[in-house]
């Protein structure tokens, strides 16, 4: 049963992280850390553009969230093509808790979690 003093609310969460990324660093840790830095600016551009926002980021890990699924998915299909390096990329529409923060935590979160994980890069 669900806590009442938690924020529930149904979102699509869009998760993606850079394929091969601790292999890149390994080779060249300075460069992959660089390439992160600027795909973050490319990835807050293109989940804007589709009326979405990054809720957060761990080292190469990002996820994002949008109020229409439609858009959810245009945007992981953009984000999939035009990111350099190559994302993996899942997309859940699901239940999840709003943290006081804005951070989405929950079990909506944690599936697109896991479909990212399971993605080919470059694909969606």
């Amino acid at each position: 049963m669900a806590d009442d003093a938690q924020t529930r609310k149904l979102a699509t969460i869009v998760a993606l992280d850079v394929a091969g990324y601790s292999a890149r660093t390994e080779a060249d840790e300075a460069k992959t850390t660089s390439e992160v830095a600027t795909l973050r600016s490319v990835i807050e551009g293109i989940a804007t553009r589709h009326a979405g926002r990054v809720f957060n980021t761990a080292g190469d890990g990002f996820m994002l969230e949008f109020g229409s699924s439609l858009a959810a998915v245009e945007a992981a299909f953009e984000l999939a093509e035009k990111c350099e390096p190559k994302v993996r990329v899942g997309v859940h529409l699901g239940d999840v808790v709003v943290q006081p923060n804005g951070d989405l935590r929950g079990h909506g979160v944690n599936v697109a979690a896991r479909l990212m994980a399971q993605a080919a890069p470059g694909s969606a």
